[in-house]
């Protein structure tokens, strides 16, 4: 009888060790997916050397293609809202 709850108890344990490798082993973010997007990386690039109205332009043609980045929403917001204080697109 101990011999079998012993069995038992080191299967449990390689299929939790089998569960959290498993987890671990998970897919990219969106964010970092979504980061990836050539439009972003360039209008990461306009922002960093101050060329706002480029950056904007860049979020606008990212959101053009793909509709659904919320990564892009989020930077063009921050844009439209920080530089242009232009409040209610950046909503």
């Amino acid at each position: 009888m101990k011999r079998e709850a012993i069995q038992t108890i080191i299967q449990a344990g390689l299929a939790v060790l089998c569960l959290a490798l498993a987890t671990g082993c998970g897919r990219v973010s969106d964010e970092r997916r979504e980061a990836r997007n050539r439009h972003l990386r360039r209008a990461e690039a306009a922002k960093e050397a101050q060329d706002i109205e480029r950056a904007i332009a860049l979020c606008e043609q990212a959101l053009e293609r793909r509709p659904g980045l919320a990564l892009a929403h989020r930077e063009l917001g921050l844009l439209l809202d920080n530089y242009r204080q232009d409040y209610v697109p950046a909503v």
